[in-house]
């Protein structure tokens, strides 16, 4: 497991987000304690409101690997960079 994704996994552990919408299977849309949103997609690259410009995982797109999907964290498919919808 690479280093930024294991700190990333401690992170969502323990953060608090609210789920506010879904948009389809692989979208949602949360807020933080401080009411700042993020939408969050994960598909055949990851989008991420936080960072728009990046393509990779960040706390938000690890919280729904690990908090919604309910992936065991020391799966790999945790961390993988892309995913197809079968």
């Amino acid at each position: 497991m690479p280093p930024a994704i294991a700190a990333m996994i401690g992170v969502a552990a323990s953060v608090t987000l609210y789920l506010l919408g879904q948009n389809g299977p692989t979208s949602f849309v949360f807020k933080d304690r401080l009411d700042n949103k993020y939408k969050v997609s994960i598909d055949s690259s990851i989008h991420c409101s936080c960072s728009p410009g990046r393509n990779d995982h960040c706390l938000h797109s690890i919280y729904v690997m690990t908090r919604i999907f309910s992936i065991p964290s020391d799966n790999p498919l945790v961390w993988q960079p892309a995913y197809l919808d079968s």
